[in-house]
């Protein structure tokens, strides 16, 4: 059973639109309150992306929602750093978490960078938090040394540790797109089953996003 109610049998992930934007931001301050569990209480009080943010990745087709049983759950955004894909952010509300929902909005994160030809996908997330690197980790992404992080995504990086997000250890990542696994196929052990979904159809970007209002989690 699930905090919904029931056994899902579907899970969508669709392009967001304009009556999200509120949501996502409170999917964004619900999901941030995980991350007082490991003790990263002023990342949980940081403030969601910004409305002019979201309706910027909006214009940019690089907004999706998660949506289960008719609810909206989850959300992920992206942009284009130095020439390739990046998730600037990926959100999964607490009640839904565990579920296989965000791995399913990276999924859609990777056939968007694919379609838009990049060979790579990346972002930048904390070291040690359990549903941070160790779970990008386990999907393929390797970390980056600063040296091999390109100007773009070195000055996310730069930007974040000048806000002062750096609370705990910080890296950005990489996933070669060639090496993602799509939950299409069978689930592994680690991931468990995954419920059944379906995607609806969306636009690559007209160009990159390079702002965001908080890190990638």
């Amino acid at each position: 059973m699930t905090p919904f109610g029931h056994t899902p049998t579907m899970i969508v992930i669709r392009p967001s639109t304009r009556d999200d934007i509120a949501t996502i931001r409170d999917v964004e301050v619900d999901a941030g309150q995980m991350f007082r569990s490991v003790g990263l209480d002023t990342i949980a009080d940081d403030d969601p992306p910004g409305s002019a943010t979201i309706a910027e990745h909006l214009r940019r087709a690089t907004a999706w929602t998660a949506e289960l049983d008719a609810s909206v759950v989850g959300y992920a955004l992206s942009s284009v750093v130095d020439g390739q894909g990046h998730l600037d952010q990926i959100s999964v509300r607490r009640a839904a978490a565990g579920q296989g929902i965000g791995r399913l909005l990276i999924d859609h994160v990777c056939r968007w960078a694919s379609e838009c030809g990049h060979d790579e996908l990346t972002l930048t997330t904390f070291v040690d938090v359990p549903w941070n690197g160790p779970y990008y980790t386990r999907l393929g992404f390797r970390h980056l040394d600063d040296a091999d992080c390109g100007p773009d995504l070195g000055a996310i990086r730069e930007k974040e540790r000048r806000a002062g997000i750096d609370v705990a250890p910080r890296t950005a990542m990489r996933l070669l797109l060639e090496h993602w696994v799509s939950p299409d196929l069978p689930p592994t052990a680690d991931e468990g089953h995954l419920p059944l979904f379906r995607r609806q159809p969306q636009q690559p970007p007209s160009g990159p996003v390079r702002n965001r209002d908080r890190p990638g989690a």
